[in-house]
């Protein structure tokens, strides 16, 4: 029973782990308080909720099979893809640092300008953002 248990927490880990792999972008809700509310954008929003629904639905349970963590990593490129449809009505290095952050390697550190620093402390938006290392082994 004990080893079942670990084994049943370590998979659930493993797959939690995994969405963070495929896709490390923002909630719909986070991203509405970035966006100008136009018509354009009010539709991409639409269509990012909706592939963001499928995303967390996917893993709301285990996958059956190899085709089903495929369809994971489909939705989530489509994720990322309607994520750069956005326009924040922003700077262009603010708008580029934002799709960057949508994608699932993340910002990297030199997109994190003085701009960008302003940009996001100007907008309460300082403690939604971190910073981790990649690459390392």
């Amino acid at each position: 029973d004990t080893a079942t248990g670990e084994l049943a927490t370590a998979v659930s880990s493993a797959w939690r782990g995994h969405r963070q792999s495929v896709f490390a972008g923002e909630t719909p809700t986070q991203i509405r308080g970035k966006l100008a509310l136009t018509k354009a954008n009010e539709e991409a929003l639409e269509v990012y909720k909706m592939k963001y629904s499928l995303l967390k639905a996917a893993f709301e349970s285990f996958p059956e099979d190899i085709a089903a963590i495929e369809k994971v990593g489909k939705i989530a490129g489509e994720l990322e893809k309607a994520a750069k449809a956005f326009d924040f009505n922003v700077p262009s290095e603010v708008k580029s640092f934002l799709e960057a952050v949508q994608s699932v390697k993340g910002a990297p550190l030199n997109l994190l300008t003085q701009t960008v620093q302003d940009w996001i402390e100007e907008n309460g938006g300082s403690d939604s953002y971190s910073i981790r290392a990649t690459g390392r082994e």
